[in-house]
């Protein structure tokens, strides 16, 4: 008789929830993502991102908020344009890296 390997499970449902999870959290996520008008501060990272480098640095240099995002924000505008969708997609990003710290 064969004994079984709860280890081999334990593994193979830890990767199967951790992708459910992201999975499940990219859509109810991505789901009318654009469908709404822009809030006040997503006004404001709009009118943020579309300086230049040199500009969103020093401009967040004074808040306390690290200019990462805003710089990944300018380069997603940058490559993909400006409206609802992609002014949101960097911080659904992070939401879902987010996800994978909590598993990690």
């Amino acid at each position: 008789m064969q004994r079984f390997n709860y280890n081999l499970l334990k593994g193979k449902a830890f990767f199967f929830f951790f992708w459910l999870t992201l999975i499940i959290g990219f859509l109810l996520r991505v789901y009318r993502l654009g469908g709404s008008n822009l809030w006040f501060d997503e006004l404001m990272t709009a009118g943020r991102v579309s300086f230049p480098f040199s500009q969103i640095i020093k401009g967040t240099a004074t808040l306390p908020f690290p200019p990462l995002y805003y710089i990944v924000t300018h380069l997603w505008v940058k490559t993909f344009g400006i409206s609802e969708f992609s002014l949101r997609f960097p911080s659904l990003i992070f939401s879902l890296l987010s996800i994978f710290l909590i598993f990690k």
